[in-house]
């Protein structure tokens, strides 16, 4: 236990796995944490069976007081909160917004842990959107929650470098605990009244919505960067889709080779043990992790072995 924040009284609030990590961290650090709120358990898979977020499930082996409710803005939820006089809310990709009654009740303040450096990538995919637009860095923020989505002042920030190799699935992880690191900085400096959140910028703010299949496609016709940006960001959903002599398929790993290469944008180069090349609008793809409809996930080459590929015989398209 850490005594420098022994008798901390929270209420966290969060769903995802980027939000257990981050409770996880919490708890670790000696806080009291007086109530958990995790969404409602939701039908998943392909059975649809009912499934628990991932902090539900951390809250229920490490016996912490868990409430599930449909509504936040219930008055229940509000007079429950109200009763337990936090020192602190602190939300995680919680999902809901969250009424004003409920962020005036802590003592303290209601921080939000956000994955992005804002004021860029408001809202509900930051990290997916960092990707998608090419960024090199991203980072997380500790703000105060506000009733405007992420529009908060920011108590502190962190920044960390995107590499080559993330995908939106390793940069979550990477996040989450950069995030974990500084939602304790900060509890620990409001506390000493040591910090001052600073406004954001309004000419600087944008936007990352939630996710959709609208995304997916790929155009051939872009450059091989851009492309291999998109399915990186739309891991684990909603993947980036083309198809393969008319066939759906999805795609989960690529790499970037002869970036500057021009040709037919969509045909089928080569097919190698290292996966399939596909001329784009501006240099070659590497795809090296692919999914066809009604199989497994598979490497591109085993695909293309299973279906006797000929790079000559190939046309993607979306």
């Amino acid at each position: 236990m850490t005594e420098r924040l022994t008798n901390t009284h929270i209420v966290f609030m969060g769903t995802p796995a980027f939000a257990a990590t981050i409770l996880k961290t919490l708890h670790d650090s000696g806080l009291c944490i007086d109530a958990v709120y995790a969404q409602p358990d939701r039908p998943k898979g392909r059975g649809q069976k009912m499934a628990a977020p991932p902090v539900a499930i951390y809250a229920k082996e490490h016996n912490l007081p868990l409430y599930q409710p449909e509504r936040v803005n219930d008055e229940t939820v509000l007079k429950h909160i109200e009763a337990l006089k936090p020192d602190f809310l602190i939300v995680a990709a919680y999902g809901k917004m969250l009424p004003e009654r409920l962020l005036s009740i802590p003592q303290k303040e209601s921080l939000n842990v956000h994955a992005s450096l804002l004021p860029k990538y408001r809202g509900a995919a930051p990290i997916n959107y960092a990707l998608l637009h090419g960024e090199e860095k991203t980072g997380v923020a500790i703000m105060r929650v506000v009733k405007q989505m992420d529009a908060g002042p920011v108590f502190l920030s962190k920044e960390l470098t995107i590499t080559p190799e993330d995908t939106s699935v390793t940069l979550t992880h990477k996040l989450a605990y950069l995030g974990s690191q500084a939602i304790i900085e900060a509890i620990e400096a409001i506390k000493n009244n040591n910090l001052t959140p600073t406004n954001q910028e309004a000419h600087l703010v944008t936007f990352a919505p939630k996710m959709s299949r609208d995304l997916s496609p790929i155009d051939w016709t872009k450059p091989s960067l851009e492309i291999f940006n998109q399915i990186r960001a739309l891991l684990p959903w909603p993947t980036a889709t083309t198809s393969l002599n008319q066939l759906p398929l999805k795609i989960y790993a690529s790499k970037v080779i002869n970036i500057d290469k021009q040709g037919s944008p969509g045909k089928m180069i080569h097919i190698g043990k290292n996966g399939l090349t596909i001329q784009t609008g501006q240099g070659e793809l590497l795809i090296t992790e692919v999914q066809i409809q009604g199989k497994k996930r598979m490497s591109a080459f085993d695909l293309a072995n299973g279906l006797r590929l000929k790079a000559d015989s190939v046309i993607l398209g979306t």
